[in-house]
């Protein structure tokens, strides 16, 4: 009779032993991570309401000397800073190259004591992987004159200008064929020209004014096939280089 009572008995319901401490123990540690969460919006929202809701996000000059890192000009540049071969071609996001020349013809006129308006200017030749599917690298030419100082005469703008003019024609010079050849929409002012310098290349060239500097970008590819490289193969590269010239031309040329 006692055993039939006993079987009859209804079973303790709820967890018990090992079950029961893992339930404690994953509970617990969800809490904890909605109380942190909490307490990290908490503070996000503070920091916020204290700076206007704005994060700092630091200047992309490529190791330049930013004023006071405000992302305004420079107000004195540093002889021989404007090294655009060193500090800026070979640092561009997304762009690989390699450089294939000797590096020796940088000038600053800073640096050599001449006098009247100040000048920087340079010529390097690198080898360029492009994101375009190509059977070799490029051959990329890179060159640049920029005027520093606003003395003597016209506004530095005014002289890269009229550079501009003058060198756009020889854009043109040992291509073969022609495709384009008309102003582009790089920077301040632009001309760009596309076509081929012979059988089985494709060349792109771009001369760019930025403020008081003017610099040419020469790019040429073999071709995949008859046909020639995609022009927005080419300018797809150039993007990079003057997105990021842009920058580095606006911090490092002192206000006239």
């Amino acid at each position: 009779m006692a055993e039939e009572t006993a079987s009859r008995r209804p079973r303790k319901k709820g967890l018990h032993g090992w079950k029961a401490f893992l339930v404690v123990f994953v509970s617990g540690t969800a809490a904890a991570f909605i109380v942190m969460g909490v307490i990290v919006g908490v503070l996000r929202l503070f920091v916020s309401t204290i700076t206007g809701g704005e994060e700092e996000t630091p200047p992309n000059a490529g190791g330049g000397a930013v004023s006071d890192e405000t992302g305004e000009p420079v107000a004195d540049l540093e002889p021989g800073e404007l090294d655009l071969c060193v500090k800026s071609v070979p640092t561009i996001s997304g762009l690989s190259v390699e450089r294939t020349d000797t590096d020796d013809d940088f000038v600053d006129t800073a640096q050599d004591g001449d006098g009247g308006r100040r000048t920087v200017s340079d010529n390097c030749q690198w080898l360029l992987n492009p994101d375009f599917n190509s059977i070799e690298r490029w051959d990329f030419s890179f060159s640049y004159n920029a005027i520093i100082d606003g003395e003597g005469g016209d506004s530095p703008d005014d002289v890269a200008s009229g550079d501009l003019r003058e060198q756009r024609s020889g854009l043109e010079e040992g291509l073969e064929e022609v495709e384009v050849a008309e102003p582009a929409d790089y920077s301040d002012e632009s001309y760009h020209v596309y076509g081929s310098p012979g059988p089985g290349e494709t060349a792109y060239r771009a001369l760019v004014r930025t403020r008081g500097a003017v610099y040419e970008i020469q790019l040429t590819a073999k071709n995949n096939g008859e046909e020639l490289v995609p022009r927005k193969a080419f300018e797809h590269e150039v993007d990079k280089i003057v997105s990021r010239l842009d920058i580095d031309l606006g911090l490092w040329i002192p206000e006239y």
